[in-house]
């Protein structure tokens, strides 16, 4: 009798024990599903008005948030509408009224878009190795730092390129530089100037609205929250530290994807801060070792296109060489900016780019020291 009162009470804490653990998975695998991660292009994060979309399928119809587009898809704006669609991660376009284009490639790495007409805005993390190119009619721009550009095709087909932050290339030649400050003429012939960076329009101003608010949403994010949906993803094959500056999140409560960037204390190429980024701490070692990618297959079965590599290679993380550049610029900002401030979670800061911190993500309640970021706000 006592033996099988025992048995039955192991056999109750063997299901009590089997209920806890499913419904641990369970709670596990919604938190992953809650937010999506992504490495990938192309994605429509924001739309206002009449957008239309000509499929290279031959369907077509309007754009909807939550869209994806590919190679070959035609986007043609109404007089009034604006789009924001996601570049390789932590880069946006955001586009006008009256303006078509579409994407030539979505490389993570070399990114390239056809401007036939319009306006679009290009808020961009760049290196030399990882660019975003526009094409228009008679010409076309490279924009080969992290910075803020807006490009604008006439009906005649020139264009301009205006650099409000970073350096931009013409054409071909290395010797055509716009750097900040500067806009770019594009026609029978190429010509630079000075513009008025504090000059904005209604176009200008949504922009940097958008990227505000975007900022704000990643610093909202909890490490805790987001970690099983990392795990998740990069299991998946859906990313990896070596194949762009970090990450796509969707955030549910915000409806749209917000930049999380490798490393610590970044701000976005407008000046706001991101609060926080993925350090050593944050994901699993595994997902920071570089995949052996033999070369012509790269990209392939992942949904993410990479540059192959050699077996043994050694190749450094794509988001140091946004470093590298930020560093450089801190030489420059120190000996010209003075100011300083209190912050938010999303400060201001006027270099693009980040500081990495050995310590645990900072919330930018208190100015950042001077030898690590310019502090100035972009005018």
């Amino acid at each position: 009798m006592n033996r099988n009162i025992f048995t039955s009470i192991f056999v109750v804490l063997i299901l009590a024990a089997s209920s806890v653990a499913v419904f641990a998975q369970s709670t596990r695998s919604a938190t992953a599903d809650k937010y999506i991660i992504s490495a990938r292009a192309g994605g429509v994060n924001y739309i206002q008005g009449s957008v239309a979309i000509s499929r290279g399928d031959g369907s077509g119809g309007y754009l909807l948030r939550g869209d994806r587009l590919e190679i070959g898809d035609r986007v043609s704006t109404g007089t009034a509408a604006k789009a924001e669609i996601l570049l390789n991660p932590g880069s946006y376009m955001r586009v006008g009224g009256n303006s078509e284009f579409q994407f030539l490639t979505t490389a993570l790495d070399d990114l390239q878009i056809k401007l036939n007409n319009g306006s679009a805005i290009f808020e961009v993390f760049a290196t030399d190795d990882f660019r975003v190119s526009v094409i228009t009619p008679k010409g076309h721009v490279s924009m080969i730092e992290s910075g803020v550009y807006r490009v604008d095709v006439r009906p005649d087909g020139n264009a301009t390129v205006a650099v409000t932050e970073g350096k931009a290339q013409l054409g071909d030649s290395k010797t055509t530089i716009v750097r900040s400050g500067r806009v770019g003429a594009i026609g029978n012939s190429i010509a630079i100037s000075k513009f008025d960076r504090g000059k904005r329009d209604e176009m200008d101003e949504w922009s940097r609205s958008r990227a505000k608010d975007l900022a704000k949403v990643t610093a909202s994010l909890k490490q805790k929250d987001i970690r099983d949906s990392l795990i998740s993803s990069f299991n998946n094959d859906r990313w990896g530290m070596y194949d762009s500056f970090g990450l796509w999140i969707y955030n549910p409560y915000f409806g749209a994807y917000s930049f999380l960037p490798f490393g610590n204390r970044w701000y976005s190429p407008y000046g706001y801060g991101f609060g926080w980024g993925m350090d050593w701490r944050t994901i699993p070692w595994w997902t920071r070792v570089p995949a052996y990618v033999p070369q012509g297959t790269a990209g392939q079965g992942t949904g993410v296109q990479v540059k192959a590599r050699r077996r043994g290679a050694i190749v450094a993380p794509p988001y140091t060489a946004v470093e590298r550049q930020s560093q450089r610029q801190t030489v420059v900002n120190n000996t010209q900016d003075a100011w300083s401030g209190q912050r938010s979670n999303s400060g201001r800061a006027a270099s693009p780019g980040f500081t990495p911190a050995a310590s645990a993500p900072a919330q930018n309640s208190q100015p950042a020291p001077k030898t690590s970021q310019r502090t100035r706000p972009i005018d």
